[in-house]
């Protein structure tokens, strides 16, 4: 991972032994499991219900993201709150990511887990404030190392690169690394104080955009060593994931959507699922993907606006971690919150490290569709990179119609289906939190 200087590409090398995503674990308002992220992305399907568990009556938007079908209640019996939510969340993905493993590699494993709040899991017999992480891995049975990340919007993200570097240095053998969080009134009434909150939630890079929304959720990725692979020479067959390839709602008819292409609203407690049943929660296999590299930056200009410096250096480090230039990027997942100071910086960013060329680059952004993750969300979007270059296939952006005409010289990934990438191996992600916080990371999926 490369932090807060600029980057000199020819001092930088990929290393031999490739970091490889092995496996994925989600839950978020698209439902539960990888499986049912892909398909609620293709299909512009969020589970948004009206927020009951504390005043709204004053805020700009009175709903939140919500994973359906599971309970309020704190699981083990212990207490209940905002900080168990997250808890019970985390460990929702991490079991899925960590499927399959034996008792042996689950002693052996690490976590790193991003939160908004270093403090999400209530102190009791001396318990440390921020030991979400630490918590998850005694659920879970995990004997690694366990590190809780606080960055804000950024900190899944940048859970992520610590991650990597752990694994890079022989520090560690395998992380799971991702993040989670809940809607909590402080940040849900802090953020519409600010101004941050809009009546429609999120709407990425669009004309009509007036803020975001919050959502909770939890995403992770097993990330493991593989000497002697490089993202040129991993070969062999692209596995499935979920047991799932592009779901056919992507590829079928127009999905159920309101006119101007913001996404389907469900507001009851059907959970969504890729096949219409319950949740899938089964570990995800994905060793077609590396993670190539990683760039930090803490750029502060402003507590609560975006500035493009930063982004724009997390960006070119990133890409300079991993051995990489902008020409060899094939698509941008952009954090895209759907603030016009927010969208503006990013943009003024993607135009400094790309140039001309950004114009025939695809960009997308996710959070038309599950709204603001908060410290869970950079983790589900490098997710949704991930599922991208294995499907070969760009997921719209739910909600950006109209695009705002400033961006009219963006691939902005529009329509109500996938978009087929053919060659697609690069992507790119980008994050971006309160006070400065950015991180970039670069996925790739060897030749």
């Amino acid at each position: 991972m490369s932090v807060g200087t600029r980057p000199d590409r020819s001092q930088t090398s990929i290393t031999a032994d490739t970091v490889a995503i092995t496996a994925l674990g989600v839950c978020g308002p698209s439902g539960v499991g990888v499986r049912a992220l892909w398909t609620a992305l293709a299909d512009g399907v969020s589970h948004l219900p009206p927020i009951t568990e504390f005043d709204v009556s004053a805020a700009t938007v009175r709903r939140a993201g919500r994973v359906p079908g599971v309970s309020p209640e704190a699981r083990d019996g212990t207490g209940d709150g905002p900080g168990w939510r997250a808890l019970d969340l985390a460990e929702i993905a991490v079991r899925e990511a960590i499927s399959g493993l034996d008792a042996d590699a689950l002693e052996r494993t690490a976590l790193v887990l991003g939160t908004t709040d270093p403090g999400a899991v209530p102190p009791r017999h001396g318990q440390m404030a921020g030991d979400l992480a630490a918590a998850c891995a005694r659920r879970v049975g995990l004997g690694g190392e366990a590190i809780t990340v606080a960055s804000a919007s950024a900190a899944g993200a940048a859970a992520i690169g610590i991650a990597r570097d752990l694994i890079a240095t022989g520090a560690a053998p395998s992380v799971i690394a991702g993040g989670a969080d809940a809607v909590t009134d402080m940040a849900f009434l802090g953020l519409n104080a600010l101004r941050t909150l809009g009546p429609e939630g999120c709407r990425p890079f669009s004309s009509r955009r007036r803020g975001i929304g919050l959502s909770e959720g939890a995403a992770v990725l097993r990330l493991e060593r593989h000497a002697g692979r490089s993202p040129e020479a991993g070969g062999g067959e692209s596995p499935e994931v979920n047991g799932g390839g592009l779901p056919e709602a992507a590829g079928g008819g127009l999905p159920q959507v309101n006119g101007d292409g913001r996404p389907r609203v469900i507001g009851g407690e059907s959970p969504v699922s890729a096949a219409g049943g319950p949740p899938v929660s089964t570990g995800g296999e994905s060793q077609a993907v590396v993670l190539a590299g990683c760039g930090l930056t803490n750029a502060t200009t402003h507590l609560a606006a975006p500035g493009a410096d930063g982004i724009e250096l997390a960006v070119r480090l990133a890409l300079a971690d991993a051995g990489l230039g902008p020409e060899d990027v094939d698509f941008v997942n952009a954090h895209g919150p759907g603030t016009r100071r927010g969208d503006d910086a990013e943009i003024a960013a993607l135009r400094a490290v790309f140039g001309a060329r950004l114009s025939s680059v695809p960009v997308n952004s996710l959070k038309g569709v599950l709204w603001h993750l908060q410290g869970g969300a950079g983790a589900v979007e490098a997710l949704a990179c991930a599922l991208s270059l294995i499907h070969g296939a760009v997921t719209p952006t739910w909600g950006s119609d109209p695009v705002d005409p400033a961006y009219a010289d963006l691939d902005l990934v529009g329509g109500t289906v996938p978009r087929p990438v053919p060659g697609l191996r690069t992507a790119l992600t980008i994050s971006c939190g309160l006070g400065g916080m950015n991180t970039a990371l670069v996925l790739r999926r060897p030749s």
